[in-house]
Parts: C-alpha cells; sequence; structure tokens
C-alpha cells in the first residue's frame, strides 16, 4: 500500500514500456529535440556572425582602406560608416582628421605656390620655427627648421637691420597692431632677396605681455625687380622729357577732364597760384576749334592722335607744340580715356618759317632774274 504520510513506503509502482511502437515515438521526440536544438544554435551563430560583419568586420574594413588611400597621400578619402555606435564615431573622428590633413596640404600648396613660410615665435623660449619653406626660399633643402631671433637677424641686409629691429620692437610695444616690413635676407649662396614679413601677436600672458607672435614670410624678388626696372624705365621717360621738352596728359573722357602727369613747367610755364589749368585752357584760342575738333575724333573712332598747335604759357609766351596720344576702350569698344604726351616743336617751327622765307626770298629772285637779263 501507499501512503500520503511521512511513514515508510511499504509498496511501489512500477511501470514497464514493454511495446515497440513506445520506444520508437520516444526515440523519435529525442532526436527532433536535438535536432531543434542544433538549429537554434546554428542560427544564433549566424546571427552573431552576421551582426558582427556589420558592427565590426566591415568598419574596420572600411577605416583599413581609407587609411591605405591617405597613407598613399589620398586625402580626398571618407570612412563611410552612418552608424551611432562606438565605430561610426571612431569613423567620424578618423574623417576629421583627414580633413585637417587636407587643410594643411592646401596650405601648404598655397605658401609654396606664393613662394611663402610660416614662421611662430614662441616668445617665452625665443624660439622660432620656420616651415620648409623658409629653407627652400633661402636656396637649401626644404624642411622645417627652428631658429633663434638672432640667427635670423643676421640674415639681414645691413642697410635694413635696424629699421626691421624697429619695427618688430613696435609690434611687441603695441606701437602696431602688426608686424609687416620688406627687407633683403641673404641666401645660402650668398644672393640677396626681397621678402614681405608679416605677423601678428597671436597671444599674451595674464599681465597682457606677448609671449607668441606668428606670421608668413613672402619672396618678392620678382616683384621689387619689376619695380626698379619700372622706376628706372620712368626715369628714363623723365630724362628724355625735360631733354625734349616735353609734358605727359591724361584726358578722362567721361568726366571731361584733363590732367598733366608730371610738372608741365618746362613746357607751360612756371606754376601759377591756382595751379596748373588743363592743357584745353592753355590752346590758343584761334587753334581751340581744331584742338576739340581732333580729340573729339579720337574720342569716337579710338585712333592715334596726333595734332600741332599754339598754346599760350603762364607767363604769356606763344609756343607751338606737337601732341601725340592713344585712345583706350572698355570692353564694349568705348573711349574712356586718352593718354598722351606733348612737346615743344616751336624751333622747328620757327626753323620751318625761316626755311619758307628763304624759299619765298629764293623765288622773287629767280622771277626777277629774267626781268633782269
Amino acid at each position: 500500500p501507499i501512503y500520503g504520510s511521512d511513514a515508510p513506503m511499504c509498496g511501489a509502482i512500477e511501470i514497464r514500456l514493454n511495446t515497440s511502437e513506445e520506444r520508437a515515438e520516444l526515440a523519435s521526440l529525442r532526436r527532433s529535440a536535438v535536432a531543434y536544438g542544433v538549429s537554434t544554435i546554428v542560427l544564433v551563430l549566424v546571427l552573431l556572425a552576421r551582426g558582427l560583419y556589420y558592427t565590426v568586420i566591415r568598419p574596420v574594413r572600411a577605416i583599413g582602406s581609407v587609411a591605405d588611400l591617405v597613407g598613399a597621400g589620398r586625402l580626398d578619402a571618407i570612412v563611410d560608416l552612418q552608424t551611432s555606435d562606438e565605430m561610426g564615431r571612431l569613423g567620424r573622428r578618423i574623417n576629421d582628421m583627414v580633413g585637417g590633413l587636407r587643410q594643411k596640404q592646401r596650405l601648404a600648396l598655397a605658401l609654396e605656390g606664393s613662394n611663402s613660410a610660416v614662421w611662430d615665435w614662441d616668445l617665452r623660449r625665443d624660439e622660432i620655427y620656420l616651415s620648409a619653406g623658409w629653407s627652400r626660399m633661402l636656396g637649401a633643402q626644404a624642411q622645417e627648421t627652428t631658429a633663434k631671433p638672432a640667427e635670423l637677424l643676421a640674415l639681414v641686409h645691413p642697410d635694413d637691420l635696424e629699421h626691421v629691429q624697429k619695427v618688430i620692437q613696435g609690434a611687441l610695444k603695441g606701437a602696431t597692431p602688426d608686424y609687416q616690413e620688406e627687407h633683403r635676407v641673404r641666401r645660402v649662396d650668398g644672393e640677396w632677396i626681397w621678402i614681405l614679413s608679416s605677423g601678428k601677436i597671436v597671444r599674451r600672458d595674464q599681465e597682457g605681455r606677448p609671449v607668441r607672435m606668428a606670421g608668413t614670410n613672402q619672396d618678392i624678388s620678382d616683384r621689387k625687380r619689376a619695380e626698379l626696372t619700372l622706376k628706372e624705365h620712368d626715369e628714363r621717360l623723365r630724362l628724355a622729357l625735360e631733354t625734349a621738352v616735353m609734358a605727359s596728359w591724361d584726358w578722362d573722357v567721361a568726366a571731361d577732364e584733363f590732367v598733366w602727369q608730371d610738372s608741365p613747367e618746362r613746357l607751360a610755364g612756371s606754376v601759377p597760384p591756382g595751379g596748373y589749368p588743363g592743357l584745353q585752357d592753355l590752346v590758343h584760342p584761334e587753334d581751340l576749334v581744331r584742338f576739340f575738333r581732333t580729340l573729339n575724333g579720337v574720342a569716337q573712332t579710338g585712333e592715334a592722335y596726333r595734332d600741332e598747335y599754339r598754346i599760350i604759357r603762364t607767363d604769356g609766351r606763344v609756343v607751338w607744340i606737337l601732341a601725340r596720344g592713344r585712345a583706350e576702350q572698355d570692353p564694349s569698344g568705348k573711349v574712356t580715356r586718352v593718354i598722351g604726351v606733348a612737346q615743344d616743336i616751336s624751333e622747328i617751327k620757327a626753323a620751318e618759317q625761316a626755311l619758307r622765307a628763304s624759299e619765298g626770298q629764293m623765288r622773287l629772285v629767280l622771277n626777277a632774274v629774267p626781268a633782269a637779263i
């Protein structure tokens, strides 16, 4: 018997499966359970692998590809990860770093294209950083360098040194908001080049004292040579104008205004109290109509200008001048300016008049000879 109390059991129930059908069904259930468990495990592994691919393997490959491109100099590469997880944040940080490299590359190309260099002066350490363009500018191998201010001042031309030091001290003391100076420096081969050095105070300490100054150095030797050539040309032209008793002028067609480009004293006489009048105000009244007719023709056609007429100098003397000029036109073909020179040809006119008088006397003599014979 079986009791429901805590007393010892005096008997037992034994269940036996004696049929083959029941044993087969139990084995089938066991196999089904095992197959289901294996399928579930496989599915979980597939899902894990898929998740691992999209969250780790694929982002790592994308970052690695961008790293290879950047290493090869391709700074236009970006990590294309639009996720908000840690890999996405890592990709965006890498894109930011590559963007910074692009900006530095653009700056380097701009500096190289303009033959310039960056300098950064740490006043506390009394040391100046110089980009690779500086050594290239001096004719040495292009490389970043550091130098003491005294070493750089030693390269400045002796005639420019005092002024350069004065301008630098003025910038450090706040006398000028920015530092800008043109001066000569010596290259490694001994040649002197002109540079434009520009900069400003970029950091001060709590007491207002400058601790950092930065700027650029640019090679302006070509510009200086062009300026020198232009200056020499202007000097030769001035000497030529003085020798030939000439003066240059400019007519603004739209404003109908004449301007002397240099002093016309040798041509028009001494400067009157109110300054020199325009060229048209000096023209002799008898030649004024032809003067304006010729100029208006140039303004309409754009052809070269040439005319001879008399002017009345400020001292009252009448002289002959030869005026030549050329027209300048806007893109539409309209004449906007006429520039030219005026030359005193009084002696030539006097010689022509004397020649005509001599020829007249000769004709009178020749005409009188047959009658005398």
